[in-house]
């Protein structure tokens, strides 16, 4: 019979295709059990196609080769963990999933009411091939975020403690007090350092210090001013910073558009006109589908999203994707700290050793002694315990950065000449303008394809 046919399994083991090579109509004669020995012999054991083979064994001339012979089913990951909006609004009765980029809106809350309810991540289902063999699915990812201020956690939904304004990000959900200006930020405000929300309702002018420890909401324009949040920032109107001043937030950061900006968001900056001459970092990824991108430098951890990149005077622009530096920076920081760990570590035991040669020679220890070896002890199992928690935090940070390896870049119109595009160690220098492309790294190369608008579109608004 395997003169006559050819199987053929596919890269994945999920099909699997007959074809006959040599018709004889003479000789080819077999029965139903035959047909299955011969597949099983060629390692097609499941999802054999019965009526197919019944087919073939009966009139095996009258079918159209190649035919599917065999079919597997794909593994299914689980659902990632996310959060239920609980904060109801007389607009929306709908309960609906938390939108991480909606920092838009900041809900005021009372105490004892629910915030968000956790829906648990689901396993995933295994797959099977051809072959038999088993191929795995991953189970959905945990939630991470914790209480922060003023919320506990009642079982799975998270309550709200006192009044203020709902603040969350990717780590925490909190509510904080607010701290609301009426106006532009002036010397009779003076510099803004509070534990809660901050809501500007004007201008902050060059030379001056907002600092949150929840979000910071400001209406107006921003110069070259420090404006730094434990949660977002949302700026309604842009940032024109003149290469001086800084937006720092561990959440989001939003707004109309940078010029000349220096950005650094620990999640997604969200940017809705156009990004000029300015030093971007966000830990996430940068959505700006409507927004042009000119000059500067961009670093994402994840996707960028973009209407263009460069512009017609080629002017020099760099993106840097799957790039967090300070994930990199961190990863070098707790390489340091194991290092000096280790090496106290090794200067205990060396003491305590010397300590217990001396009470062998001696014949026995003196008190001093065997109090300074407890209290070595103790500093030595502290030590073993820290490394334990350094070890903890590399695994995931692993995690992260692998997660950051599938960056990708979309570009929904033009990418000028003079761009440089980089992934990790990788660059790609582009020559001439291109529209509508996605960009990534696979097998060692920077690749390209069309992009198509419409399949990115809901990812990117």
């Amino acid at each position: 019979m395997e003169k006559q046919f050819r199987v053929e399994i596919e890269k994945n083991r999920l099909h699997a295709t007959i074809e006959l090579i040599e018709k004889s109509e003479d000789n080819l004669s077999f029965t139903y059990e035959e047909f299955i020995h011969f597949l099983n012999k060629e390692k097609i054991v499941f999802g054999i196609k019965e009526d197919v083979v019944r087919e073939i064994s009966i009139r095996p001339l009258s079918i159209s080769y190649p035919i599917i012979i065999a079919e597997g089913y794909p593994p299914k990951d689980g659902i990632d963990a996310y959060l239920l909006d609980e904060v109801q609004s007389d607009k929306c009765v709908k309960r609906e999933k938390f939108n991480f980029r909606n920092v838009i809106e900041i809900p005021s809350v009372k105490a004892g009411q629910p915030l968000a309810t956790v829906i648990p991540s689901t396993p995933g289902t295994t797959g099977m091939d051809v072959t038999g063999r088993i191929i795995p699915a991953k189970n959905g990812k945990p939630l991470k975020i914790r209480p922060g201020k003023n919320v506990i956690l009642n079982g799975s939904t998270f309550y709200s403690t006192s009044d203020g304004q709902l603040s969350l990000t990717n780590k925490t959900i909190s509510v904080n007090p607010v701290f609301e200006v009426n106006g532009d930020l002036d010397l009779k405000t003076g510099n803004i350092d509070f534990i809660g929300n901050v809501v500007i309702r004007g201008n902050v002018p060059s030379g001056y210090e907002v600092k949150a420890g929840g979000d910071i909401k400001i209406f107006g324009l921003v110069e070259a001013a420090v404006i730094y949040a434990e949660g977002n920032i949302v700026i309604s109107g842009g940032v024109s910073g003149g290469h001086k001043g800084n937006l720092i937030a561990k959440g989001n950061i939003q707004a109309a558009y940078l010029n000349q900006a220096n950005v650094q968001a620990e999640q997604d900056v969200i940017v809705e006109n156009s990004i000029l001459h300015s030093n971007v970092q966000a830990g996430g990824s940068l959505y700006s589908r409507k927004a042009l991108i000119i000059g500067g430098i961009i670093s994402v951890g994840r996707d960028l999203h973009i209407k263009e990149v460069g512009n017609r005077l080629f002017t020099k622009t760099e993106i840097h994707a799957g790039a967090d530096l300070k994930v990199a920076e961190k990863e070098n920081a707790l390489h340091k700290e194991k290092q000096e760990l280790n090496n106290n570590l090794k200067k205990l035991v060396n003491i305590e050793h010397k300590l217990l040669q001396l009470g062998k020679v001696a014949g026995s220890l003196t008190k001093d002694q065997k109090e300074l070896i407890l209290k070595q002890r103790v500093t030595k199992d502290h030590i073993i315990q820290q490394l334990k928690e350094i070890d903890e935090e590399f695994e995931r940070l692993e995690i992260e950065i692998n997660e950051k390896q599938d960056s990708s870049i979309f570009i929904y119109e033009n990418i000028f000449p003079n761009t440089t595009l980089h992934f990790g160690k990788y660059a790609m220098q582009i020559q001439k303008k291109y529209s509508n492309s996605r960009y990534y790294f696979s097998n060692g190369e920077i690749v390209s394809e069309p992009c198509i608008s419409d399949k990115f579109l809901l990812q990117s608004t």
